[in-house]
């Protein structure tokens, strides 16, 4: 099997040396030689040993259980419910139980009352006419590691059976909407066992024949620019149980749409301050207001442009709880508009690392069915008209490298990410913030198809930035402009010719931003055939047409400052360092842009179609 395996990497190294010959792409990274003379390590954040999980007892109390990697005391549980009329499924946590400990334990559990919501008193979600409800509930335990607390939020569903009360199958994510079109969207959720799905849109039955815990089912035939109330259910044949969720809606893209808006933003990991800054990964205080400021804004989607999660993890559980943790986060605007995600540099699950004495050693991402952009993959909804893998046994670029239209609008998301390595050029893999030969294809080859069609607007969405502002002139599409004595005596000028060919292509197709992540903050630069883009203040006279780039990557993540040594600073138009998202609003033939903080001040505002 390994034989075979080492077989496949060959012809990969065949095909990216061929591949290079013809593209004449400054270099394509090389398959992996991982560094033996080297132990191992692991890099996790993983505190939960899994997921808690939850007994119902018959006289209505439940049990709440979790296991911790390392002793712990005694935690807390804070449960409540979803309240009926409330538009955006945020729990309403009302009561606390404390585990009832007085030693440190890996294994723990705390008692609820379910019936505590069928008094008068606390009613609130009708359980007494119901017969049955979902508890929705939050483990606080506190890290002695780290001396901070975590939070895990989770919910269960239970039924009562005359006077005795039975834990039933729960929706545990979702519904999303996804890739919503002028006639089809598609609907997916996740239940805690195995079920059958169904899909129900203004009274029209759409069936998951298969008995599986991961639900996706596409409805077709709708008309554009409508609104349409759905609700999935589940059923679980093992125990005749059938669950559904609430009445929910999304609205189809109308036909020939030229007045419309959406919401970017990006960076989302977790904050400085503790509480809900740090939550599994993920920003979960700022990330829940932008997302409900956008959704009260009227934005039609969202594109999120990666570093949903601090990842950088060897430990894949470790790296899907992160990814859930974000679902969990803005699950209640994906009830009712599609989110589209790209990833960034964090959102990455580590093959190995290897201790060479530096501070993070080396590391590589993982590779087949355990690779970043696989788990990505499987973990959220996106189209799949990307390009092939680079080589052999490469990983996919499917649902992280895609496009789609929106009326008249066509969006890109691409991945500068792809198959990472913290270093490539001495032991092989692909380097942050570069783009690879196939994937570099594939963006010309749709942005000529777009402009074929005759697309009014393009706008791409990324993750590194090609000319950084703050934080990261040291990597993204820049890493100190290549010189050697900046990077451990490695010439990288071949990262300015790839951001080059890049920056080239897309002012060739009139690509109307370019829009990234990666550094904390907010910035709007103007980039032309004027701009200096070099270290001796020169320009390029190949980027023809004025593209903007548009950094917002300030959904949560710690703050980096404007850097005010690059050669286009002079040409950054709008910064700010609060937290934040930019709003698209096309008017036709016109696009605008607003800049808001999570506080709801105006950062930046312009109409970005002004230089055409």
């Amino acid at each position: 099997m390994r034989r075979a395996f080492f077989c496949v990497i060959l012809l990969g190294l065949i095909f990216f040396s061929f591949n290079v010959a013809l593209a004449k792409v400054p270099i394509q990274p090389q398959p992996p030689t991982y560094p033996t003379e080297y132990p191992i390590k692991e890099v996790d954040d993983l505190f939960l040993t899994k997921e808690p999980w939850v007994e119902v007892n018959s006289d209505g109390t439940a049990l709440v259980h979790w296991s911790t990697e390392v002793p712990t005391p005694g935690g807390r549980v804070y449960y409540g419910v979803y309240l009926p009329d409330q538009e955006l499924d945020y729990p309403r946590f009302r009561k606390v139980a404390l585990e009832e400990v007085t030693e440190f334990t890996k294994d723990h559990v705390a008692k609820i009352n379910i019936k505590t919501f069928e008094k008068p008193k606390y009613n609130a979600a009708r359980f007494v006419e119901k017969g049955e409800g979902v508890i929705a509930y939050r483990v606080e335990v506190f890290d002695p590691v780290k001396c901070t607390t975590r939070a895990y939020d989770r919910r269960f569903r239970f039924k009562k059976v005359g006077d005795t009360y039975i834990k039933a199958l729960t929706i545990t994510e979702g519904p999303f909407v996804d890739q919503v079109t002028t006639n089809s969207a598609i609907i997916s959720w996740e239940t805690d066992a195995p079920s059958l799905g169904c899909l129900v849109v203004n009274g029209e039955v759409y069936i998951d024949s298969e008995n599986t815990i991961r639900h996706e089912v596409k409805v077709e035939g709708l008309n554009p620019g409508t609104v349409y109330e759905y609700t999935v259910l589940s059923y679980d044949a093992s125990t005749d149980d059938l669950v559904t969720s609430r009445k929910y809606h999304l609205k189809t893209v109308p036909e020939n749409a030229e007045v419309f808006k959406f919401a970017f933003l990006s960076d989302s990991r977790e904050g400085v301050g503790g509480g809900e800054r740090n939550y599994k990964g993920v920003n979960h205080r700022i990330l829940t207001e932008l997302f409900t400021d956008v959704f009260r804004k009227g934005a039609d989607f969202i594109v999120f442009a990666g570093d949903l999660i601090n990842g950088y993890t060897s430990n894949l559980r470790d790296f899907q709880m992160q990814l859930e943790a974000w679902k969990q986060t803005v699950e209640p605007i994906g009830h009712y508009i599609p989110i589209y995600e790209a990833m960034g540099n964090h959102d990455a699950a580590l093959m190995l690392v290897y201790d060479d004495g530096t501070e993070h050693g080396v590391e590589f991402d993982k590779i087949g069915d355990e690779s970043a952009e696989e788990v990505f993959r499987k973990e959220f909804v996106n189209p799949e008209n990307g390009p092939e893998p680079e080589g052999p046994g490469l990983p996919t670029y499917k649902e992280n490298v895609y496009s789609f239209d929106y009326g008249n609008t066509h969006i890109v998301v691409f991945n500068t990410n792809y198959w990472w390595s913290s270093q490539p050029e001495k032991y092989g893999g692909n380097l942050e913030g570069h783009i690879m030969n196939k994937q570099m294809e594939w963006i010309e080859q749709d942005l000529s198809a777009a402009r074929a069609r005759g697309i009014k607007h393009i706008l791409m969405f990324g993750h590194e930035p090609a000319f950084p502002n703050g934080g990261h002139v040291k990597d993204a599409m820049c890493y100190n402009f290549g010189v050697p004595e900046k990077n451990n005596g490695i010439d990288r000028a071949y990262v300015i010719e790839m951001r080059d060919r890049f920056w080239e292509i897309v002012s060739k197709y009139h690509v109307l931003a370019v829009c990234f992540g990666d550094e904390h903050n907010y910035n709007r630069t103007l980039i032309d055939s004027k701009t200096p883009v070099y270290l001796d203040g020169s320009p390029n006279p190949n980027f023809v047409n004025p593209v903007w780039q548009i950094i917002s990557g300030n959904a949560g993540a710690p703050f980096y400052a404007q850097n005010k040594d690059v050669p286009w600073v002079n040409d950054v138009q709008a910064f700010s360092l609060q937290c934040g998202y930019a709003l698209f609003s096309i008017e036709g033939d016109k696009v605008f842009l607003t800049a808001y903080s999570h506080t709801g001040q105006i950062l930046d505002e312009c109409e970005l179609t002004a230089i055409k």
